[in-house]
């Protein structure tokens, strides 16, 4: 999406300027979900499609999260969580329960939705599984910081938790069955705390956002790194440095490529293979159609 015009693969062009300031943009089996921040703390949620008006399906929100296969929904609204299915712009099936204090949901793990809780009740994530007996019971990893995403074959999930001495965030794979305990953990490298990043679809490689601590060599502009999961848990470091820090959601183009926004119009490109064999790895080019000022999302599509 660049300014209020989703551009298709196609070549088509929606117009998005009737659903307001843009988050995210995920593929839905037909059409996209939009997810829309009209105010700060709120959040709404749309279904468009390149042949009729956009229908508003969430407005004024707390919180809301859409799973990769653009079908199920996860939102808070007030004291409430819910958790959804669509079929084309109305819920086809929903259930509710009383929202645990300050969580909100922030992805889904199979048929459980993730939750992220706010410092002030103690921080860290937790799982809903909606179908479980009303009222759920709430679990949570307090130390967790971030989550990048699920490992493929239920491997559990890849995220962040503070560990070592001194505490510093490190990378785990967490154990989705025992309320996201850490399985194993890599302290080597300096990933940024707010777990901005995207594994690849065959779980081989992480790209996220390094550590920039003020008053050390690397503080300034940001950066990422390609990390080898398939090392980084039994060697001291296991990470190489990429391109600028990542903006926006990353997305995946095939199995070692990755593109993101590297500034408010700038597309760079990662060969996440390349960059770990010790080669050039990174493109950058300009969004095709930007001007100065617009914004731009990139559509998330990981099915």
């Amino acid at each position: 999406m660049v300014g209020a015009t989703l551009h298709t693969t196609a070549g088509g062009r929606v117009d998005l300027s009737a659903v307001g300031p843009v988050a995210t943009v995920r593929r839905a089996p037909v059409g996209w979900l939009v997810i829309t921040r009209p105010r700060p703390g709120t959040a709404g949620l749309w279904y468009v499609t390149a042949t009729a008006r956009p229908v508003p399906v969430l407005t004024d929100i707390d919180a809301v999260t859409v799973a990769s296969d653009g079908q199920r929904v996860s939102w808070r609204a007030g004291g409430t969580l819910s958790v959804g299915t669509l079929s084309g712009g109305t819920f086809s099936s929903s259930t509710d329960v009383p929202a645990p204090p300050g969580a909100e949901p922030a992805g889904f793990v199979g048929v459980a939705v993730l939750l992220r809780r706010a410092e002030a009740q103690g921080g860290g994530y937790g799982l809903w599984w909606p179908a479980e007996p009303t009222p759920p019971t709430w679990s949570w990893n307090p130390d967790a910081l971030g989550v990048y995403g699920q490992l493929p074959e239920n491997r559990g999930l890849l995220g962040l938790v503070s560990a070592g001495q001194p505490a510093r965030p490190c990378l785990a794979v967490l154990d989705v069955n025992r309320a996201l305990a850490p399985l194993r953990t890599a302290c080597g490298a300096p990933l940024g705390g707010d777990a901005r990043g995207a594994i690849s679809p065959d779980g081989r490689w992480l790209v996220a956002d390094a550590e920039h601590p003020a008053g050390t060599p690397t503080a300034g502009p940001g950066s990422c790194l390609v990390v080898d999961l398939a090392t980084v848990f039994d060697r001291p470091t296991g990470a190489r440095p990429a391109g600028p820090a990542l903006t926006g959601d990353p997305v995946w183009t095939d199995a070692g490529s990755l593109t993101y926004l590297g500034g408010p119009a700038e597309l760079v490109r990662v060969a996440a293979d390349r960059i770990a064999a010790g080669g050039e790895g990174v493109e950058r080019f300009p969004v095709p159609n930007a001007r100065a000022g617009d914004p731009v999302v990139l559509v998330a599509d990981t099915r």
